[in-house]
């Protein structure tokens, strides 16, 4: 395997989650198992193979050809009541782009096996080295009012991101869960801008942005459109619907952040943070963590474990009086989908000898 690779490192640890998230979420029994293999193609590029495995409830071959549909579920699928059909669909859009795809193989008790591939381009220890250190937002320069900010979005996990992102910083939050309650707020409520998630029960944001846009009130408001899609022409739709610029999901923060500046002007104060050695990363955050229980460690391992950001955030809740800066870091690796160091300090908490990697 190469050490580094150039790649949409959003993409492929979204597609990853998503698979293994499934494997695990479907299998009762036995276990799911990962292989990743490696093709050379040239001496520049490479083929990246990936396999999840499970032993789980497998698929009926009624149903494997609609798989990879958009809003559609398995029989299992239906019967967890868990998400809305979209993360294969998507996930094989991302493995497209990227010069690959998703096949799955499976039979009805027998477990499943999802395969996916892409191209890569190799590359070397000193490009990574040249990489930006991250740049962490520390405030708010100078005197700025306090920005009215309308989130638009009916996925609790989105709308709980930004107002843990936004509030520290002074800006006032209102959350609507469909396009008409965004309707609604607005009319009795000005915001300076509104983040408006394109697919939302009741009304969409397609429909509520034209709405908006045809008012004299909502003409001046900039609205930028939070979307799953990976299509230029989709891009173009929401852009004409109104909205003055888009997203995409999952969103860093730093593009959060960079958006207010593009459109409200909000200057923020920024600390250059180079990346810091694994062994001392572990070492500060074993130290805050032992305010913390045992078992609430234990939850959130599980909750780690599991990929599972809305029980994350939750237990993060928890402890984010007394350990404001602990929750602040555990949120910015959840909100990074950054499950394994998660569960690695959790596991360094409970077994300190490990703490040094």
């Amino acid at each position: 395997m190469p050490r580094f690779i150039r790649s949409d490192e959003s993409k492929v640890r979204q597609v990853l989650l998503n698979l293994l998230s499934n494997a695990l979420k479907y299998t009762d029994e036995g276990g799911v198992t990962l292989h990743v293999d490696c093709d050379h193609v040239d001496r520049s590029s490479c083929k990246l193979s990936f396999q999840v495995i499970d032993t789980g409830q497998g698929i009926a071959p009624s149903e494997m050809l609609q798989l990879f549909e958009a809003f559609s579920q398995t029989e299992s699928g239906r019967k967890s009541q868990t998400g809305t059909g979209l993360g294969l669909a998507i996930s094989r859009q991302f493995a497209q782009l990227m010069g690959g795809d998703i096949k799955a193989q499976s039979e009805p008790g027998s477990g499943s096996v999802f395969s996916f591939d892409l191209i890569a381009t190799v590359a070397d220890k000193q490009d990574s080295l040249t990489m930006q250190s991250a740049r962490r937002v520390t405030g708010i320069s100078g005197e700025q009012i306090p920005y009215r900010i309308l989130i638009a979005e009916d996925t609790w996990e989105n709308r709980t991101l930004l107002h843990r992102l936004l509030e520290p910083f002074g800006f006032e939050l209102r959350d609507a869960a469909n396009g008409q309650e965004a309707l609604d707020i607005l009319g009795g409520w000005q915001p300076h801008l509104i983040f408006m998630d394109m697919r939302m029960p009741a009304m969409d944001g397609h429909e509520a942005t034209r709405r908006i846009k045809a008012t004299d009130q909502g003409k001046a408001i900039p609205i930028i459109a939070l979307t799953a899609s990976v299509f230029e022409h989709e891009h173009r739709s929401v852009l004409e619907d109104g909205c003055d610029d888009f997203i995409r999901k999952p969103f860093r923060e730093s593009v959060i952040f960079d958006k207010l500046t593009k459109h409200l002007g909000v200057q923020f104060l920024y600390e250059s943070v180079p990346p810091a050695p694994a062994a001392k990363g572990h070492d500060i955050a074993l130290e805050a963590l032992q305010n913390v229980s045992p078992e609430w460690v234990t939850r959130l391992c599980q909750a780690a474990s599991m990929a599972d950001s809305e029980g994350s955030l939750s237990l993060i809740d928890e402890i984010r009086q007394d350990n404001t800066a602990l929750a602040a870091s555990l949120c910015t690796l959840v909100n990074e989908f950054r499950f394994d160091k998660i569960m690695t300090l959790m596991s360094s908490r409970t077994n300190p000898q490990k703490s040094i990697l």
